[in-house]
């Protein structure tokens, strides 16, 4: 995974992905520490902002969101202001796109990203065969680098925030326990709130060299809480093929509203790249102010 996230954000913001050189980081065996002599491989990062599912199947990624009325759901490529929307039901393969697959991907999700266990929950595949009751699904190539963002949150307020709940008849975990479990335990680990799927890409795609995807409030996130998340939760069960043992509700607690802090200052200068659904709202966007998103965690859908 890519460590080094001051160079990578850096090109972002100048809007570089496209024409990479040089980029240092502490992981060359990844192939992302460029010779600067010569011309590097060019990328695009797709970013994940708000409630999105993710899953390896078959050596492809599976990235998915619950119909849910109140949010708002669409695309935006790099340096523009407005969410183009995106129907419900719409499946998208970007398979054939020039995004390279990364053959030797471990098909796993970072450590910050939420994750669970399909089997050990009991939820069951995410989007099995002829289950339709997404808003968006996104078929990719197995990404060069998953690269988590916004490091805000915290593994214990996830704990905090997330309601505990009686031992399952079944026996399974609960999906607030296997996050939990599956991130590591520690309460100081952080929690991503946004997700990159970096491409290496070649000369016949045709997308920008970043693209944001949106599934979120369009709402002042301190008008986020328990009460506007649960409800997108519950039309999440949907997406699996167990849908009640998607079990996951969140809590109002010691002023923590869900698992969406604010995320002020995170970054210093707001970027384009990183603005969420609320900051794109008339009168909301404060240039100089740095990021206020409301972006809720990715969830990683493991076997």
């Amino acid at each position: 995974m890519i460590t080094d996230r001051r160079n990578f954000l850096a090109l972002m913001a100048a809007g570089a992905l496209g024409t990479l050189y040089g980029a240092p980081t502490k992981n060359a065996s990844r192939g992302w520490q460029q010779n600067t002599t010569t011309a590097a491989p060019t990328y695009t990062c797709i970013l994940l902002h708000g409630l999105f599912f993710m899953q390896f199947k078959n050596h492809l990624l599976t990235v998915t969101t619950p119909i849910f009325k109140p949010h708002t759901i669409g695309s935006r490529p790099q340096g523009t202001n407005n969410i183009k929307l995106i129907p419900a039901g719409t499946a998208i393969d970007w398979t054939n796109v020039g995004l390279k697959d990364n053959g030797s991907s471990t098909e796993t999700f970072p450590p910050s990203i939420m994750q669970f266990s399909a089997s050990q929950t009991g939820s069951g595949e995410l989007l099995p065969a002829g289950k339709k009751n997404y808003h968006l699904k996104l078929t990719l190539n197995r990404p060069f680098d998953i690269h988590p963002f916004r490091h805000q949150g915290k593994l214990g307020d996830f704990g905090k925030v997330a309601k505990q709940k009686s031992p399952k008849a079944n026996g399974k975990d609960h999906i607030r326990d296997n996050v939990i479990k599956s991130c590591g335990s520690v309460p100081n680990n952080p929690i991503s709130l946004l997700v990159g799927l970096v491409y290496e890409r070649d000369a016949s795609s045709t997308l920008p060299g970043v693209i944001s995807f949106h599934a979120e409030h369009q709402m002042n996130c301190n008008q986020i809480g328990a009460t506007q998340v649960n409800p997108a939760l519950v039309k999440a069960q949907d997406l699996f093929a167990n849908p009640k043992d998607f079990d996951l509700e969140f809590q109002d607690v010691g002023g923590i509203a869900s698992v969406c802090p604010d995320d002020i200052g995170a970054y210093g200068v707001a970027m384009n790249d990183e603005f969420s659904a609320c900051e794109l709202l008339v009168g909301q966007c404060i240039q100089f102010a740095g990021p206020n998103p409301i972006n809720c965690a990715q969830f990683g859908v493991n076997g």
